[in-house]
């Protein structure tokens, strides 16, 4: 016999076990059968005759109380009054009554119908004097009068184990007048040896039970006596007994051996009497016959398993050679060849079919290696992670992006991302109590899909990493038309588009700002904290050139130290000076990866040490001229170098912010061409408009009056004439610049068309007459201020400059108006009628409308 004769995966172990295992089956089945009537009928048998013999204990018993009880009533009756109250004659009356020596070895006493005895035999237990109306049969005697047998006590005088038969004493009226007692001392021989000196069998006994109190009265192991039986609840076959059953059953005694036990009723002292006998005597018999049955059974299973494998090791002998020639070419790795045949039995036809079942093996083998090349080849030429999942929730197969992905983001450097690797449950991990709404939903999604009630699922979801934010979609299909084989799970990175989108979605809000005519700067600081919003790692500044674009004046980066952007906002730019500085002059794009090391940053390394910046990437903000208008960074707090769709970010916002300052840059000129004289940059007749409405509503709400002045300058034309238009446009300049040296801030000085020019001055006085004056006081101003002599310059291209004097004078017109006494037209007209009158009067000077 080889050393493989018993290995487990062997085919004739495995018949030879099934026969063995159906045989032993068999045998010990009608084995335990065979015992189990045998036992039933064992004890069916032990049962009744003990119970029988237990019956006749209990007969003797009763008899033998009952005829105790009786001795003790007649004796009783003999008993009066007279008796009772002389205890010497009480006491003589009771050493004469012979028949209360026998029955009561632990003597007899009388007591009054307080309880104490009166006089008791024998002399020598000393009895007289002692109380016992505490004790039950006493209690029972003297108040209910009747006779009671007690419970087992020590006795007071023997201190003993006893019980007492106690019965009541009447008089010639039936009046209780005390009681007769005899005493069973349980501690001497007494009328229930019979059970204390018999053996029920070699182990079993006898016991007389007080049931109503739960104790042992005696017993054949006299260590029981007065045993206290346990508690109700806690042996459900002793409480049966206890509770009035007669006859037999199989329990587990207070000493924890199972025993067969019958019990009767003594019906004389309300006891009952056991006869027990352990179920390892009563049984004995039926034992020795399982283990002999045992025996046989062993040798018929060992000459059974012999002959079973002799002729399983003869029959099996081609395969077991088959099975050792194929095992020996699988780890050759050889091509598979047929195996031998040695008989045309069932066997030879089983390896003919597997000869032939190789070969097509063989076939599929090499179509499925095909087959899953293709397979990988498709699953890994796609620009997504996929993953094939069973029903379970059990990942089968993945391809290499998901791979990548999986090693890519685990959550500890160089492991795996957990529960993502082929044999991974896919559902538990997104079932687990600390997965994201996200991550729940998708396991909601994938169960639909298994369980056929939805015909695909899809979620876009966030997959933020530490370096940034990304956006996934997962796809979830059915492999094929039934649900319950799987499903195929694709995550696609559509970070690009969820970034195009909230990209675009800025840079409208961005457009929205331009078009609603918010303040420039406000524009701005919206591009940098909706660039910082998108892009948390970020932290964002636009840098504005001055006019002469020499160096920083304005500086939007709300989340950059203010002592950073104060720094900033004042330097000048130039090669070498910070990524901004270089981008703004260069008019190129900056990266600086590293601001401890690059040298760029070497005058500013503390500087942005102490603002926490560690990189800085630095694009110039182009007009569509391709002017420089400043420079718009990037900065990360650790030295950091951008990608690709960082520098398409920067260039973008760059772009913007280039857009806002040409949209406000353009708003500004279309505002100057429209309110203000292109000449003399004085406000046209459209904002004169504008600011005497004004003028007018103030001085409604105040109640002061003010003054609008209509000038014509004298002697213009011959000046232009003469020397043309150039040199008429620096006199009217020239006017323009006198005339707001003459006015307060707040006032308006506009051009009104030619050489006429218009003044409001604002809320000069409640009183007309004191605003009068002060009007007076500043029209005489200007008239004398633009009566001095004009110094102009001619500038002649190829010739020497020419210096032309002038004079000129002014006639003024001036209306005082309050509230909406008048409209805006009428006091036009008013000031102007006025200035003609002036012009009348002779030129160079004024004339106050109403005023003579």
């Amino acid at each position: 016999m080889n050393s493989n004769i018993l290995r487990w995966r062997s085919l004739k172990t495995r018949v030879t076990l099934f026969t063995l295992a159906i045989f032993l089956i068999s045998i010990w089945s009608l084995t335990a059968y065979i015992s189990r009537m045998l036992r039933t009928d064992m004890q069916h048998l032990l049962s009744d005759q003990q119970f029988s013999t237990v019956s006749i204990l209990a007969a003797d018993i009763n008899q033998d109380i009952n005829y105790r009880i009786s001795v003790l009533e007649k004796v009783a009756a003999w008993i009066n009054p007279t008796l009772i109250g002389n205890s010497a004659t009480l006491q003589t009356f009771l050493e004469q009554r012979l028949i209360l020596q026998g029955p009561f070895n632990g003597g007899v006493f009388v007591t009054g119908i307080d309880g104490v005895a009166i006089a008791g035999i024998p002399l020598s237990a000393q009895r007289a004097g002692i109380n016992y109306r505490d004790r039950d049969y006493l209690i029972g005697a003297l108040k209910a009068g009747k006779t009671i047998i007690s419970r087992p006590v020590i006795g007071r005088a023997l201190q003993t184990p006893v019980f007492v038969m106690a019965t009541p004493i009447r008089d010639a009226e039936g009046m209780v007048i005390g009681a007769l007692a005899g005493v069973t001392d349980l501690s001497t021989p007494n009328f229930l040896d019979r059970i204390t000196r018999s053996r029920y069998g070699q182990s079993g006994g006898y016991l007389v039970v007080a049931p109503q109190h739960r104790l042992v009265i005696t017993a054949s192991d006299q260590s029981r006596i007065m045993e206290t039986l346990p508690a109700p609840g806690v042996n459900p076959g002793i409480d049966r007994f206890i509770q009035g059953y007669e006859g037999s059953a199989i329990l587990t005694n207070p000493q924890d051996v199972e025993v067969l036990a019958s019990d009767k009723a003594v019906p004389a002292a309300d006891w009952i009497a056991v006869a027990a006998l352990p179920t390892t005597e009563a049984f004995a018999p039926i034992r020795a016959m399982q283990q002999r049955i045992l025996l046989i059974t062993i040798l018929l299973t060992v000459l059974a398993g012999g002959l079973t494998w002799r002729m399983l090791l003869e029959q099996l002998a081609p395969l077991l050679t088959a099975a050792k020639m194929l095992a020996a070419r699988s780890e050759t790795h050889l091509p598979s060849q047929p195996l031998p045949i040695s008989y045309q039995d069932e066997i030879g036809e089983l390896i003919g079919a597997f000869n032939r079942l190789l070969d097509i093996l063989a076939q599929r083998e090499k179509t499925l290696k095909d087959s899953e090349a293709f397979q990988s080849i498709i699953l890994n030429s796609v620009a997504a992670e996929i993953a094939v999942v069973d029903r379970n929730g059990v990942i089968q197969a993945v391809n290499d992006r998901w791979r990548r992905f999986v090693w890519e983001n685990g959550s500890e450097l160089g492991q795996p991302a957990p529960h993502a690797k082929v044999g991974d449950n896919y559902l538990a991990f997104c079932k687990a109590d600390c997965a994201s709404a996200d991550i729940l939903a998708a396991c909601d999604g994938i169960q639909a899909v298994l369980e056929g009630r939805l015909p695909c699922f899809s979620l876009d979801y966030l997959c933020h990493s530490p370096q940034q934010q990304r956006w996934f979609t997962m796809i979830v299909m059915p492999l094929g038309a039934d649900h319950s084989n799987g499903v195929t799970i694709t995550h696609t990175d559509i970070t690009a588009i969820k970034q195009a989108e909230q990209y675009e979605q800025f840079r409208s809000q961005v457009l929205e700002l331009l078009a609603g005519d918010q303040p420039l700067p406000r524009i701005l600081e919206a591009i940098v904290l909706g660039l910082e919003q998108l892009y948390p790692d970020m932290r964002c500044s636009i840098l504005l050139l001055d006019r002469e674009g020499k160096r920083f004046d304005q500086s939007v980066a709300p989340n950059l130290p203010d002592f950073y952007n104060t720094a900033i906002e004042s330097m000048a730019i130039g090669p070498g000076i910070g990524s901004c500085g270089t981008a703004a002059f260069t008019g190129e794009r900056v990266i600086v990866t590293d601001i401890a090391t690059h040298p760029y940053w070497r005058p500013f390394r503390e500087l942005a040490a102490k603002a926490g910046l560690g990189a800085c990437w630095s694009q110039p903000i182009h007009s569509a001229s391709g002017r420089t208008l400043g420079a718009f960074a990037i900065y990360h707090r650790e030295p950091h170098a951008p990608t690709v769709s960082d520098i398409l970010i920067i260039e973008q916002a760059a772009r913007l912010a280039g857009i806002a300052l040409e949209h406000k840059q353009m708003e500004d000129q279309v505002r100057q061409l429209a309110f203000y004289d292109m000449l003399t940059q004085l406000p046209n007749r459209y904002l004169l408009n504008d600011r005497l409405s004004q003028t007018i509503a103030a001085s409604k709400r105040s109640g002061c009056h003010s003054a609008l002045m209509f000038l014509d300058l004298d002697n213009f034309k011959p000046l232009n004439d003469t020397h043309g238009h150039v040199v008429g446009d620096l006199l009217l300049n020239e006017a323009a610049d006198r005339l707001k040296s003459c006015v307060r801030e707040k006032d308006t000085i506009a051009r009104f068309g030619g050489d006429e020019f218009v003044v409001i001055l604002n809320e000069l006085n409640a009183d007309k007459a004191k605003a009068t004056a002060l009007a007076q006081v500043v029209a005489e101003k200007i008239r004398l201020t633009l009566s001095e002599p004009y110094q102009l310059t001619i500038r002649r291209e190829g010739k020497a400059d020419a210096a032309i004097e002038h004079r000129c004078t002014a006639s003024i017109g001036v209306v005082v108006f309050v509230n909406h006494e008048s409209s805006q037209d009428d006091i036009l007209k008013w000031a102007d009628m006025s200035m003609y009158q002036a012009k009348k009067a002779g030129r160079n000077a004024i004339r106050f409308y109403g005023v003579d």
